[in-house]
């Protein structure tokens, strides 16, 4: 399957491990999109607000949020992108460990695309970011389908 390459991945994890396996999964599928990496919320928001490196505003940016991180965690974040106007409309899908109904509630709260539980083996974590990109293409660049 080919996928569109006109919009941004922004990855906001702040665990090693998780990165790499959401990297290695992105390059197995053959994805080309730009790929940035954010810490936590502060430096996601830095890189949104363009204050440090990040992804281009210019063009759609789809963003991979962890819950629980430091500094900032991801409900910190969503409560900042959704009260900032330029923003607040960011497809965000969240990927956490955390599968407590509060979470996941606050979350939708949120507006967020969608929210799945961190896999642990590579092999999910491929199939998750498969799935994931498969419905970020669909749900928020419809124009932008696999061909």
């Amino acid at each position: 399957m080919k996928y569109s390459t006109n919009y941004s991945i922004l990855l906001i994890e702040d665990d090693d491990l998780d990165r790499e396996k959401v990297e290695r999964a992105i390059a197995r599928l053959g994805i080309d999109n730009p790929l940035f990496h954010a810490r936590d919320g502060i430096e996601a928001l830095q890189m949104l607000r363009q204050e440090i490196p990040g992804p281009p505003t210019s063009e759609p940016i789809v963003a991979l949020l962890d819950i629980n991180m430091p500094r900032m965690n991801g409900h910190e974040f969503l409560d900042e992108i959704r009260s900032d106007s330029k923003l607040r409309r960011l497809p965000v899908f969240v990927m956490s460990t955390s599968d407590r109904v509060t979470d996941v509630n606050r979350a939708y709260d949120h507006c967020v695309t969608g929210y799945v539980i961190k896999p642990f083996s590579m092999q999910e974590t491929y199939d998750t970011i498969e799935a994931l990109v498969g419905a970020w293409q669909r749900l928020c660049f419809p124009t932008d389908q696999p061909t």
